[in-house]
């Protein structure tokens, strides 16, 4: 069973229910197609490839005769037929529903979610399509929901170190409260945050965003401010990601660069 997407469910209406389906496939692209120069997209201006994962949600009222929304080998052989024109393929080139956009994830949740929605609509009777989510890795995708909104998500992940602890009670009562984490040497997490970005694709490009400047954003406005410890003040810094010292974390790049691959 395919992993729900919460961005979906929410439009869900009351006394329906939600089922997600999902579908792998490999494919390559490069970027640059519009007639950019490489340094607008870097690595990503050279052929290269990904594993997909795409995932479309359904939603609809349950038959009262099987109990069933839909039966599922439906919607994936709705699925499977989407996927079959990418599966194998070098998405700039052969994909033909992207026109002259680029290969990014919006803009094939765009064109999957297409394909998608009038076989919905007339195989799958009962239930609507919600939305199509496309994955690169799990550091990039892009969900296309019903009503037309396209977002972009990145995941970005760190290391820091912090001790939960409240100034203004003694180190008994901090033991107390917050247990082993009010030691006095911190202690560390690896840490996970995501952005996601929303808004029209570009005609032209098939963009939503910019994936390199919003990397680049996160870099400047994400590190944790020096000498400022998140066991200092009240506890509501118990989730707070920032670091006793600035010289005690070890920030690392996003798990993945999709539209900026590693050199070879």
């Amino acid at each position: 069973m395919a992993e729900p997407v919460p961005a979906f469910l929410a439009l869900v209406a009351p006394g329906e229910v939600a089922v997600t389906r999902s579908r792998g496939f490999e494919a390559s692209h490069r970027f640059g197609r519009e007639g950019t120069t490489a340094d607008r997209y870097g690595h990503a201006s050279r052929l290269h490839g990904h594993n997909y994962v795409v995932s479309a949600t359904i939603a609809g009222s349950i038959d009262p005769c099987t109990h069933f929304l839909v039966d599922f080998r439906s919607l994936d052989d709705l699925l499977r037929e989407a996927v079959a024109p990418l599966d194998h393929r070098r998405l700039d080139v052969e994909y033909a529903a992207l026109g002259d956009r680029e290969p990014s994830t919006e803009a094939l949740a765009v064109a999957l979610f297409g394909a998608l929605a009038p076989h919905v609509r007339s195989r799958l009777e009962q239930a609507r399509l919600l939305g199509v989510r496309v994955a690169e890795n799990d550091g990039l995708w892009a969900d296309r929901r019903e009503g037309g909104a396209v977002e972009v998500t990145r995941a970005y992940a760190f290391s820091a170190a912090h001790r939960l602890a409240d100034p203004q009670r003694d180190d008994a009562e901090n033991r107390r409260i917050y247990g082993k984490c009010a030691n006095p040497q911190p202690h560390g997490h690896d840490y996970r945050f995501e952005v996601t970005v929303a808004g029209e694709p570009d005609p032209r490009t098939g963009l939503v965003a910019d994936v390199k400047a919003l990397d680049e954003a996160v870099a400047a406005r994400g590190r944790p401010r020096s000498g400022s410890p998140s066991g200092s003040g009240s506890s509501s810094h118990r989730t707070s990601p920032a670091s006793r010292e600035w010289s005690s974390t070890r920030r690392r790049a996003p798990r993945s660069r999709t539209r900026d691959p590693p050199d070879d």
